[in-house]
């Protein structure tokens, strides 16, 4: 038989692997004594949090699980109940950078110094801009790379990845490999024993207020989270930082959350197969189809994403609104196109009236932007 633990002192209560909170958290254990993974139990912090993994999901993800006494076993089997507390305090600790080096990165962050922010300068106004480099603390290494740090839910600054970028195309540059500002530290002797555990980027955005109620939205890299929070604000942007980071470690913070993976075209099948695995973690978890049904097969082999998908959309709406706009201006100074363009509107408000629409309510539905932009453009 496995059950909740019953309450016999602190001891029996343990640090929720969803929201972080000590002594929330109560574990079920089986009739020797003897715990499952850390995080199968519930947060009794049930409005504000509501984690719960049940016995039934930790076997349904683990069908022959062993029996474990590994003090780094982080689920995979049982762990013993003498062993748990060293268990929970080492789930817990990593290290954390101080939030001066994050400053220093900020200090004239600007289209001269990062090649990232000034290829978002191409795409959006430089108060949008201004905004992202605020939301995301998006920071400016040397020889122009850009620093996306990773700071929790909690403001920790866990590290910053460090990249490189194409100033015009907004590409990374494959003759600069990735690398990390804690890795930087330590060459240059201002870190030593640093024990790396990664967050989500854009983690701390849980802390706002004002985003408290929106939908999450997750992708793969630093550079779509960003730009994705410019062109869709009502989702929640985060990012795991690449296809094979993302796993319960890192989601696990989001647990009360509504959330949405956005894999890139060449991920899908993988992130569909992680996301079964991760619903026992973040229950109201699922995965977006809009880049699988709208990409042409060279866009998926070339693995484009959400962002790739939505920049390229907001360019070809601008080049049929430009097109729209000179095919007005050529009607309004040609009478024969002005009389043709009439008989095409008299037909159409014709059949829609036929169809029981009254005329006043076809009139208006014609000449909504969505209907007569693409009408002029193909008509003329």
């Amino acid at each position: 038989m496995i059950e909740l633990e019953k309450y016999h002192g602190h001891k029996s209560r343990f640090t929720c692997p969803a929201c972080g909170t000590k002594g929330s958290f109560v574990r079920y254990q089986t009739a020797s004594g003897e715990y499952l993974s850390f995080d199968v139990g519930k947060c009794n912090r049930e409005s504000k949090c509501g984690f719960h993994r049940t016995p039934r999901q930790f076997f349904a993800d683990n069908p022959n699980p062993a029996f474990s006494t590994n003090q780094k076993d982080l689920g995979q089997g049982f762990i013993r109940k003498n062993g748990s507390e060293r268990l929970q305090t080492a789930q817990q600790t990593f290290s954390t950078i101080n939030e001066k080096y994050l400053t220093n990165s900020l200090k004239g962050s600007n289209l001269d110094r990062n090649n990232f922010i000034h290829f978002l300068l191409t795409l959006f106004t430089a108060d949008v801009v201004q905004s992202l480099i605020d939301r995301f603390k998006i920071g400016t290494a040397s020889g122009n790379r850009t620093i996306f740090w990773q700071i929790d839910q909690q403001s920790r600054i866990r590290t910053g990845r460090i990249m490189a970028y194409d100033k015009w195309t907004g590409r990374r540059l494959k003759t600069a490999p990735q690398s990390w500002v804690h890795s930087a530290l330590i060459k240059k002797g201002l870190l030593k024993d640093f024990e790396l555990k990664q967050s989500l980027f854009g983690l701390h955005q849980l802390g706002v207020e004002a985003d408290k109620d929106k939908t999450i939205g997750l992708v793969e890299s630093d550079k779509t989270a960003i730009i994705c929070s410019a062109l869709i604000p009502d989702i929640l942007w985060m990012s795991a930082g690449a296809k094979g980071y993302l796993n319960a470690e890192m989601i696990r913070p989001l647990a009360n959350r509504k959330v949405i993976l956005f894999p890139d075209s060449d991920a899908h099948a993988e992130w569909t197969a992680k996301a079964k695995q991760l619903r026992s973690f973040v229950p109201n978890l699922k995965i977006s189809k809009l880049i699988e049904g709208n990409l042409t097969d060279t866009e998926k082999r070339e693995g484009f994403d959400i962002a790739d998908f939505l920049i390229e959309q907001r360019r070809t709406n601008v080049l049929n609104r430009e097109a729209y706009n000179r095919k007005v201006d050529q009607i309004k100074t040609d009478a024969g196109l002005m009389d043709w363009l009439d008989e095409l509107f008299s037909e159409r408000v014709a059949i829609m009236t036929e169809n029981g629409l009254p005329e006043a309510e076809a009139v208006s539905i014609f000449f909504q932007a969505e209907n007569i932009e693409p009408f002029i453009l193909n008509n003329f």
